[in-house]
């Protein structure tokens, strides 16, 4: 028996055995502890990426939301400029023509 050791070699053995259950049984914890960990940094990752992938779609609907519109203003503009040229044709009477040009 080796110095400072009680007990029968029988009894070592079992707290041997004990303590490699107990190395076995952490290491197990440690290991689903840093899979847990893996799968929650993945899962924060795709978030992360839904996130920005919604966040760019936000972005480009408001910026052909707001080209529509300027298309929309342009087109109104155009529009208000013919009519304003046409009822300009229509007020100047036939009679204010010399008669070469009609």
């Amino acid at each position: 028996m080796r110095r400072g050791e009680s007990g029968s070699k029988e009894e070592r053995e079992e707290k041997g055995r004990k303590t490699d259950r107990e190395r076995r049984r952490e290491m197990r914890a440690d290991t689903k502890k840093k899979e847990k960990t893996e799968e929650t940094e993945e899962r924060d990752r795709e978030e992360e990426k839904g996130s920005e992938r919604r966040q760019k779609k936000e972005q480009k609907d408001r910026e052909e939301e707001e080209d529509e519109e300027e298309r929309k203003e342009k087109r109104e503009t155009t529009e208000r400029k013919d009519r304003e040229e046409e009822w300009g044709r229509k007020k100047i009477p036939l009679s204010s023509f010399p008669t070469e040009e009609r």
